[in-house]
């Protein structure tokens, strides 16, 4: 699925038979719209042969703007597409696909993707893989017969470490104690807000909310944290968690988020802000595309060793996709990775019961 494109691209929507048999998609229709199913129809006679593709171009969706039926894919709000079968007769026959996605980057696409676990993810993609990508004209991207799906776009900056449920002491969880760390693994600066437009700036959602803002940066290969207090008018918490966690004064710590991570598991994303359309209804509106997604558990198939033990979640590679519970595993927490191991197990109250590299 293509929705932020301009010239020589245009919005593009792929089909997969990923069966091991053709099937006929002749008069089968595309949709954007739950309730409004019958928009475009595919008339002329079309087959796509076993582990094959098919691709449908704006020129074919949205012929004529101004009749409903047409319709191009929303890249500052998200949008759904639909694509429902037919009987012999030409009615629907109930069964459909649908994919939905978010807030798009411009010329980046999005694909299906199936994590470690069998659950498959719409994602943005770390290329185009319609077949004619890098097109001199939009006639030649429009030849595109469609390709396999591109791993997943990574970063430039990810979710490297989840403290969501510290050891309880006396029976009290210490909330201060949880942390998001985030990690920029290029070797370039990234500033967390638009150059053009400081006041709008990255953001962490869903479990918790939290909005950076100039002049937050992460240079290459640096860490920072997130919290739950206010580190600059809580100094008495700052001076404690850095204690905790054998932090300098150096490592960047940001608060306070709302919200909380959850025990039982949550969803983190991390959103940078784009470029808000200058007319239209949603004019002056910052879409947020989503950067990163993490969805944790404190149970299988993610290690439910990082619940309420001491020790956290840290991902295993940190250039591969992040929402996949194979590339994550419990440790003992170590936030902007302090070097020696003593700094590491004074992070956990019972070293024992935490593993360190």
């Amino acid at each position: 699925m293509l929705s932020h494109s301009a010239l020589p691209l245009e919005d593009a929507i792929e089909l997969h038979n990923e069966s091991s048999a053709p099937v006929n998609v002749t008069g089968w229709y595309l949709s954007d719209a739950l309730r409004t199913l019958k928009k475009f129809q595919i008339t002329n006679t079309t087959i796509i042969p076993a582990g094959g593709y098919k691709v449908f171009y704006e020129y074919q969706l949205n012929p004529n703007p101004d009749d409903f039926r047409s319709f191009s894919l929303d890249s500052t709000r998200g949008d759904e597409v639909y694509l429902s079968a037919v009987s012999t007769n030409g009615t629907l026959n109930g069964y459909r696909a649908e994919a939905e996605f978010g807030a798009a980057a411009a010329g980046v696409s999005f694909g299906r993707y199936t994590n470690s676990v069998g659950e498959v993810h719409f994602v943005a993609q770390s290329r185009r893989t319609f077949g004619q990508d890098n097109p001199d004209s939009v006639a030649e991207f429009r030849l595109g017969t469609g390709l396999p799906n591109a791993a997943p776009q990574v970063g430039p900056v990810v979710i490297s470490e989840l403290m969501y449920h510290p050891l309880n002491v006396g029976g009290v969880e210490p909330l201060l104690e949880e942390f998001i760390e985030l990690h920029n693994f290029t070797s370039t600066n990234v500033p967390l807000y638009d150059p053009v437009r400081p006041t709008n700036g990255w953001r962490l959602r869903d479990a918790v909310s939290y909005q950076f803002a100039a002049p937050a940066a992460l240079g290459p290969g640096d860490y920072l944290l997130v919290v739950s207090f206010d580190p600059v008018l809580d100094t008495n918490s700052l001076a404690t968690f850095r204690a905790k966690y054998g932090l300098s004064s150096g490592v960047p710590i940001y608060g306070p988020y709302t919200g909380r991570l959850d025990n039982g598991g949550e969803s983190v994303e991390l959103c940078q802000p784009d470029v808000p359309p200058t007319s239209g209804p949603d004019q002056g509106y910052v879409p947020e595309v989503l950067v990163e997604r993490v969805k944790y558990s404190d149970a299988w198939p993610w290690d439910p060793a990082a619940d309420g033990t001491g020790n956290s979640l840290q991902r295993r590679n940190l250039d591969e996709y992040g929402n996949r519970s194979a590339n994550w595993r419990r440790r003992c927490p170590r936030p902007a990775r302090p070097a020696s191991r003593t700094a590491m197990a004074t992070a956990c109250r019972t070293p024992g019961r935490c593993l360190t590299d």
